[in-house]
């Protein structure tokens, strides 16, 4: 389901798909699934905004193109690794 997340969203310009990856799993943790009355969702972001702000702060950047160094040639962190801090953040965050 999730698959459509890699390479930045299949194209390298958007946010990481293991940081992606790992925001759904918040929603699917977190959220009352009631979006007539979304009594989680302020609390749902908050998460995402730990999830992406330790990210961003172990690697130095959320979008692929970034993290794959395709403008300054310097590679920040490889999809494997993104994989592993996204799901060792989201586990702690999520716990």
């Amino acid at each position: 389901a999730a698959e459509g997340f890699g390479l930045g969203m299949g194209g390298m310009e958007a946010t990481c798909g293991a940081v992606s990856g790992a925001v759904m799993l918040a929603g699917f943790k977190n959220s009352c699934a009631d979006p007539k009355n979304p009594k989680t969702k302020a609390a749902t972001y908050q998460l995402t905004r730990e999830i992406t702000r330790q990210f961003a702060e172990k690697n130095h950047a959320l979008v692929c193109k970034e993290l794959k160094g395709l403008e300054t040639g310097v590679v920040l962190r490889s999809c494997p690794d993104c994989i592993r801090d996204a799901v060792a953040i989201a586990e702690k965050v999520l716990q």
